[in-house]
């Protein structure tokens, strides 16, 4: 018998139609095999396509999957603040639309807290050793690369990657924060006030692969 519910992943989606059947399918499945309950908590950041009507039909399937919508988009930021108010878990997990990385990644990542009780988050990074790119655009890689190295060395931590949005939460950790941010900066935000309070981050080497289906939302 599974326990009580433990495991929240929150999952933003702008205009990701190409991309609810195969992530939410695969989500599922990976969850599945865990001897814990959890969510999957789907927030539409206002998309014009048919990715609410999509997660919405999964959601009559499957009660797990639950679905957070509003009618205009407003960024990465919102989206995931609105995840992290629905989300009931003990561990809150974030990963992207279209599952650039792995979703076994989200095993391994509560994995890491269920065995180290120090630890408060876990950031999946392509930088750190270990980790890797695949199949992704040189200069968006470079970019990337060389501006998450300068954010992490003004940061406490000195983390790999620090843009990422894959990442495992203990509850009281993230509630804790007084976010503000709507954009794509929240990750920043979340690393620099949960850092400022005293909590502990770990990396966890991962490998980010190239869209596969969809639109990138990369600037």
């Amino acid at each position: 018998m599974k326990k009580t519910l433990n495991i929240s992943v929150v999952v933003p989606m702008f205009n990701e139609e190409q991309n609810v059947g195969s992530t939410l399918d695969r989500l599922i499945r990976v969850l599945d095999n865990l001897p814990k309950n959890w969510e999957i908590i789907v927030v539409d950041d206002g998309s014009t396509d048919h990715t609410r009507e999509m997660v919405q039909e999964y959601s009559r399937i499957h009660r797990w999957v639950k679905l957070v919508s509003y009618p205009q988009n407003q960024g990465r930021g919102k989206a995931l603040r609105a995840g992290f108010a629905f989300a009931r878990g003990k561990i809150v997990c974030t990963t992207d639309a279209d599952l650039s990385y792995d979703e076994k990644y989200i095993i391994q990542m509560i994995e890491i807290l269920d065995r180290n009780p120090e630890v408060d988050l876990v950031v999946g990074s392509p930088y750190a050793k270990g980790g890797k790119a695949e199949g992704v655009p040189f200069f968006r890689l470079l970019l990337s690369k060389w501006g998450n190295k300068i954010l992490g060395f003004a940061m406490k931590g000195k983390l790999s990657t620090v843009t990422g949005v894959l990442r495992a939460y203990r509850r009281e950790c993230i509630h804790s924060l007084e976010l503000e941010s709507d954009g794509k900066e929240i990750h920043l935000e979340i690393l620099s006030k949960a850092l400022a309070m005293g909590y502990k981050v770990k990396e966890l080497p991962a490998t980010l692969k190239a869209r596969a289906k969809g639109k990138s939302k990369f600037r």
